[in-house]
């Protein structure tokens, strides 16, 4: 091999392997920042909490003793992993914490972002509920599943204002706000969690889980 042509593929060895430890380095960055506790230790309590969980979509009693709001991302498996787990423990709390689910994408997902303003569409006609439990009951279809089958499955009844709301040019308002308040809490990764004020990061185990909210409807 002539030198000038073995200098030419070395060149460009050496800067597929820099693109290469670029691209995980930032995708380490997104997925596990270096300030991130372990998934479920208990962070510091944000004293300001409640301000968190006047926007966002509530589910569970007015007065429940403990209040989970929740960032997160549609096209997250964690995020997933995270619902599950709550499910779970409704069963076995039933009344015991209510959740407030706040809009994060992540810009590396393709298709959370659109997810998430197809979820706010639904919420004009009442099933934003419903919309959430139909994408992660689904989430490996996102992108496959058109959003206005998940409306269907979800109960939507007009599916002509849902697609004229998808349609609509400009942001999301709710998607806005929640993004904002999302960058004063300084969050860099989902699913991030407060409970009754402390923060969890990513997905705790269910006994984790189930421990911290004991502890917040004992007051400690």
């Amino acid at each position: 091999m002539p030198r000038s042509a073995w200098t030419s593929n070395l060149y460009s060895l050496v800067v597929i392997t820099c693109a290469v430890v670029i691209t995980a380095l930032v995708v380490r960055r997104e997925l596990f920042p270096a300030n991130a506790a372990r998934p479920g230790a208990p962070g510091p309590v944000v004293a300001d909490w409640r301000r968190f969980a006047e926007g966002g979509h509530r589910t569970g009693a007015a007065d429940a003793p403990v209040t989970l709001v929740v960032f997160s991302d549609f096209e997250c498996p964690a995020c997933r992993a995270l619902e599950e787990r709550l499910r779970t423990l409704r069963e076995r709390r039933p009344g015991r914490f209510a959740t407030v689910f706040r809009h994060y994408p992540l810009t590396f997902h393709e298709h959370a972002l659109a997810a998430a303003r197809a979820s706010e569409c639904a919420a004009r006609q009442g099933r934003f509920a419903q919309y959430h439990d139909a994408l992660f009951a689904s989430q490996e279809t996102l992108g496959y599943t058109s959003w206005r089958a998940f409306a269907r499955s979800a109960g939507v009844a007009d599916s002509a204002a849902f697609d004229q709301c998808f349609a609509e040019p400009g942001a999301v308002p709710g998607l806005v706000r929640d993004t904002l308040d999302a960058h004063r809490l300084g969050v860099t990764a989902t699913p991030t969690l407060l409970v009754n004020g402390r923060r969890l990061n990513g997905t705790p185990p269910l006994e984790v889980l189930e421990k911290a909210i004991d502890e917040a409807a004992a007051g400690r």
